[in-house]
């Protein structure tokens, strides 16, 4: 169940990803396009993708320090990380809680 379960939520953000990439509005504030990807909030989307949680924080905070200081001016990483982690970290933390906890009640009826 869980190796297919992986290969199904693979597919799901891949397939996002290919629907942000071409413009359709995906993400928050109906947004799409290329320059969604390649954004300040690209590397978070990107590393969502690829890896777990820690590591798409931290690929998104590089990320966002990046295009950030390109765009806007130099910032900080304690500055980067209480405007792009620390306010997610708890909302994060409960939905993954909520996953587990619905994981666990739909693995018993589907069985």
């Amino acid at each position: 169940m869980s190796d297919r379960m992986g290969v199904y939520t693979g597919n799901i953000r891949t397939r996002d990803m290919v629907y942000v990439a071409v413009g359709a509005p995906v993400f928050s504030g109906f947004k799409g396009g290329v320059g969604v990807l390649l954004g300040v909030t690209g590397g978070y989307i990107i590393g969502f993708l690829l890896t777990g949680l820690i590591a798409c924080y931290a690929l998104g905070t590089v990320w966002f320090i990046y295009v950030y200081s390109h765009n806007s001016g130099s910032i900080g990483v304690l500055s980067a990380l209480s405007m792009c982690v620390f306010p997610f970290i708890i909302p994060d933390t409960v939905k993954m809680i909520l996953a587990i906890m619905l994981a666990r009640r739909t693995r018993t009826v589907i069985r």
